[in-house]
């Protein structure tokens, strides 16, 4: 992890960060945040943290960092196979129905379990204008495992075009 903040502390010029396979936990996601409030970056684009174990309180720690600020241009959010539950799922999706990510055109939560609540939080946000540039959003979606929801899924996306 330290190897990493000096990396990004030493090239604030990077455009993008690829971070595969690496494993970062809930713990380590927390130290990221904590650490790299202090980093800015940006001419940073892309930033992909794909196959860890952060979960829900790693998802919560990356949310804080990315609403600071540090990165005003990033476009690209790949969050693919990190263990996030509904919850951290709907944390991600409030940080963007309060317009924190309005520059954001892909998010991938693929292989996470988002679930309904995510996508009635989504809507939201395409409803209020929140994601102006969203062109790309990717997740797991079964409109049979959520019971709490009471928008029909047909009718989600009925005044939005993704």
């Amino acid at each position: 992890m330290e190897k990493l903040i000096n990396f990004l502390q030493e090239n604030p010029n990077i455009t993008s960060l690829i971070l595969h396979d690496c494993y970062i936990d809930a713990e380590g996601a927390e130290v990221l945040d904590e650490t790299l409030k202090n980093v800015n970056a940006p001419n940073l684009t892309e930033c992909k943290v794909t196959s860890s174990i952060m979960g829900n309180q790693g998802s919560i720690a990356i949310t804080k960092l990315l609403e600071n600020g540090n990165f005003p241009n990033l476009v690209k959010l790949d969050l693919i196979s990190n263990n996030i539950s509904p919850d951290g799922g709907v944390e991600f999706i409030n940080a963007l129905k309060n317009g924190s990510f309005s520059n954001i055109t892909e998010f991938n939560l693929l292989s996470d379990s988002v679930c309904d609540k995510g996508i009635v939080a989504l809507h939201e946000s395409l409803n209020n204008n929140k994601l102006p540039n969203l062109v790309q959003f990717n997740f797991p979606f079964n409109p049979t495992n959520d019971e709490s929801i009471e928008t029909p899924s047909e009718h989600l996306f009925a005044d939005s075009i993704i």
